[in-house]
């Protein structure tokens, strides 16, 4: 959406208005559906985006009728993050979220959940119990061996004490 250009070539918020407008405009003549991806602004780490989110677009977040934003806790998170699989490689793969901002096509207000499969380069929907398993999970794990790691070195400094 920000690399889109505009008939009277305006700059900054009058330009995505315009943009915004014309767009409503196609989809509401010609019963179009338009897809588009938007830019956001500096959203903190570990904090998922919200419409609110999105630079320079009051006028899109108006227009729309339906806003989804996507979050990988993996690639925000990096090595704290907690919603991720292995592939076939044994490297880590996020879990995507797909956050409804903004729903007048339906009731659906929650989020839904993408497992990847890279092996198949497609995205499955799973369920959010699925979701939490994977996070009670992969929590456990790193507790399992944030233990065993203070247990080797306890066991280590015991050793170097005899």
């Amino acid at each position: 959406f920000h690399l889109l250009s505009s008939a009277g070539q305006e700059e900054g918020r009058n330009k995505y208005k315009t943009l915004s407008k014309d767009l409503k405009q196609i989809c509401t003549t010609y019963g179009a559906t338009v897809v588009t991806t938007a830019e956001y602004r500096k959203v903190p780490r570990g904090q998922k985006p919200v419409n609110d989110d999105l630079a320079e677009t009051v006028a899109l977040v108006y227009d729309s009728n339906a806003i989804m934003h996507l979050y990988s806790e993996l690639h925000d998170l990096r090595e704290e993050a907690l919603l991720y699989t292995y592939d076939e490689q044994g490297n880590k793969v996020g879990i995507i979220e797909e956050i409804w901002g903004k729903n007048k096509v339906s009731s659906f207000k929650n989020s839904i959940w993408y497992q990847f499969i890279p092996e198949k380069a497609m995205y499955v929907e799973v369920s959010e119990s699925f979701v939490m398993g994977i996070r009670d999970s992969n929590m456990m794990a790193i507790e399992g061996e944030k233990l065993e790691k203070k247990s080797n070195n306890d066991y280590g400094a015991l050793n170097t004490f005899e």
